[in-house]
């Protein structure tokens, strides 16, 4: 009866990502229909200095919020399924890390926002924020190797797997680590984990190009991101 209803680590990481998505949804509703942020927060006018450290103190929530996913999906459950994961101490400075990069980014660019809504009005913010969003892609890779110290190099010409021009290999210590799709439409480049070239046979590994490629030029990418930055 326990092997029946044991999951696999793919469906332990999935409702763990379900769960989470879940949470954050249902956190922003509750606080959109309570208002209830709005008695947490001061109702004098913060401008400034005091206006960054109060997003800050807001991204924070949300970093301490989501630490137990982090923690289930980036150790325990690699650990309980044996698969390949670091030692706590290296978890801990990676997870630190990776959060401190991301809340400072988040943080900037939101008080950047609210300086420029303010102070030009709502058409500056809207641009700003259709700005933002290019260089965020434009440096999509960069972002993510600050991020998640993902060590990149040009992935070497190989015929038998198809490795062409345009792709790029990282190392990461995550077992669930599988890559990306980087880059401004027209200028993209795939992202593939080195792991992959040893762990995969040479048709795998061609399937999983053809797969993104054909992501990339029947134009499903560049929709998904236009749909993003619209929804934003």
């Amino acid at each position: 009866m326990l092997k029946a209803i044991a999951m696999s680590y793919g469906r332990s990481r999935l409702l763990l990502g379900m769960t989470a998505v879940g949470l954050i949804t249902l956190t922003a509703v509750i606080l959109l229909v309570s208002q209830a942020h709005i008695r947490i927060l001061p109702e004098t006018k913060t401008q400034g200095l005091w206006e960054f450290l109060l997003l800050l103190t807001v991204v924070s929530f949300w970093a301490v919020l989501l630490l137990p996913f982090d923690f289930f999906g980036g150790y325990f459950l690699p650990r309980h399924f044996c698969r390949a994961a670091p030692g706590l101490p290296n978890f801990i400075l990676s997870w630190a890390r990776g959060t401190i990069v991301q809340m400072t980014l988040i943080t900037s660019l939101m008080w950047c926002l609210l300086q420029i809504g303010q102070i030009l009005g709502h058409v500056a913010a809207i641009s700003f924020i259709i700005v933002t969003h290019i260089g965020l892609l434009a440096f999509q890779k960069h972002v993510a190797a600050s991020v998640a110290h993902l060590p990149m190099k040009p992935a070497r010409l190989d015929r038998d797997s198809g490795v062409v021009s345009g792709y790029a290999e990282s190392a990461h210590t995550d077992s669930g680590f599988t890559g990306s799709i980087v880059g401004l439409p027209g200028f993209e480049e795939v992202v593939l984990p080195r792991s992959w070239r040893s762990q995969l046979a040479p048709e795998q590994l061609r399937a999983e190009l053809v797969r993104r490629l054909g992501a990339i030029r029947s134009g499903s990418r560049t929709r998904g991101v236009l749909l993003a930055i619209a929804m934003n």
